[in-house]
């Protein structure tokens, strides 16, 4: 699904407007159930859009073949700034897994 911006709320009128991308869309209160509300997403769904600040978060959990230079870098590019996007790491270990390591190529 598309990924979109909740900009404008009419409770008077009960609807909200959602930009996605370049378009606006309204949306009475009762076609709610047709967003998802997403607080955090995955680099694969968020690949292709611009965010104001990205946080990239690394767990010692995280299967190593996810900690890659190429997945690390399409989420980092995803911030508008170039100073907006911050690894949030649990260790320095796997962020340089993901810059250099095993599968890091």
């Amino acid at each position: 699904g598309d990924v979109g911006e909740i900009v404008q709320i009419f409770p008077s009128q009960e609807c909200l407007t959602v930009r996605f991308d370049d378009k606006l869309a309204t949306y009475t209160f009762d076609m709610l159930g047709e967003l998802e509300l997403a607080y955090a997403m995955t680099v694969h769904k968020a690949q292709g859009s611009e965010f104001d600040a990205v946080v990239v978060a690394l767990s010692p959990g995280t299967n190593p073949r996810l900690l890659t230079r190429n997945i690390l870098y399409t989420a980092i590019t995803g911030a508008s700034r170039a100073h907006a996007a911050m690894p949030a790491v649990t260790s320095s270990g796997l962020f340089m897994t993901a810059s250099y390591g095993p599968y890091g190529t």
